[in-house]
């Protein structure tokens, strides 16, 4: 069995009502609104935990970035430390140099590669 011209299987066979066609053949004009149950305070607190999760996890991600560059730039100080001091054993400077060319290698990718913006 098919579906009637205005009539769909999901709406269960019921006619479509054209308000805007019902409305003009009255002389009449049509104002669909559609309001929500919230409560402005609900809505207020749901926007506040909102806000409190994205001020949360920008935190936590300044957080772990801050840890990181510490981390890379503190290996960098102690390995250039170790490649220019004449003091070091030959044994600690075979050690140092690839982790300084790998740190190098790692921060010349990261800003060839990074999108510049020319806004």
């Amino acid at each position: 069995m098919a579906a009637r011209e205005g009539q769909s299987w999901q709406e269960g066979n019921i006619p479509r009502v054209d308000l805007g066609n019902l409305a003009q053949a009255r002389g009449l004009e049509v104002d669909f609104r559609v309001n929500s149950r919230e409560v402005p305070e609900e809505r207020d607190h749901r926007l506040r935990i909102m806000d409190e999760d994205a001020r949360h996890a920008r935190w936590r991600i300044s957080a772990v970035y801050t840890i990181a560059i510490l981390a890379v730039l503190g290996v960098t100080i102690v390995c250039t430390i170790i490649v220019l001091n004449p003091d070091s054993s030959p044994e600690d400077k075979a050690w140092a140099r690839p982790i300084l060319a790998a740190t190098v290698t790692g921060l010349l990718g990261f800003v060839v590669g990074t999108k510049v913006s020319t806004e």
